[in-house]
């Protein structure tokens, strides 16, 4: 983005009164280490397309900010939640969303899912924990919901959900494939 975009970005952050939602065109967590040739090709494609330049300014302002930052992104092909451990208090600092309704790109390439990830800048000692929407099934076509809810004491109640993407002659999901729920502030 314009640098000047970026430091709008920058100022936003630190005039959060509440917790806040950044939407990315590229995850700012990256994927772990590839293991097949099919899946290095794709990393070369999408997976680790983060401006790392202009994310290192990004991670320092969320970093300094005193309320919870939810990223949302996509168009990467694999769905993955990833966060920042909570604190004492229960409170998720930051987080990232991960939805790609066609996760399942056809063709001569197919290949496996690697959901773990690693900040593709340190978050400093913050530990991070990769949550995969699947749990280690096959990668599905699916969407994402989130519901954002308050609580007592300005807390705000995140739940995200994933859901699969049928075909037309399936019946509709009873479950999400996944369901997690956060508490930022």
């Amino acid at each position: 983005m314009l640098y000047e975009n970026l430091e709008e970005v920058k100022d936003w952050l630190t005039s959060l009164d509440g917790p806040g939602v950044l939407v990315l065109g590229q995850p700012l967590l990256k994927t772990d280490t590839t293991e097949t040739l099919t899946d290095k090709i794709y990393s070369r494609f999408d997976k680790d397309l983060a401006d790392f330049g202009q994310y290192a300014e990004l991670r320092e302002s969320i970093l300094c900010c005193s309320h919870s930052v939810v990223v949302l992104t996509g168009d990467v092909h694999f769905a993955r939640v990833a966060r920042q451990l909570p604190d004492t208090n229960g409170i998720t600092k930051f987080a990232e969303v991960i939805s790609s309704p066609m996760s399942l790109v056809p063709g001569l390439l197919g290949g496996t899912e690697n959901n773990n990830c690693e900040a593709a800048l340190p978050l400093d000692s913050h530990p991070i924990e990769s949550m995969d929407p699947f749990r280690g099934q096959k990668p599905r076509n699916h969407f994402v919901t989130v519901q954002f809810s308050s609580l007592v004491d300005d807390k705000v109640r995140m739940k995200v959900c994933y859901w699969p993407i049928l075909r037309f002659d399936q019946d509709p999901a009873p479950e999400p494939l996944g369901n997690y729920e956060f508490t930022l502030a």
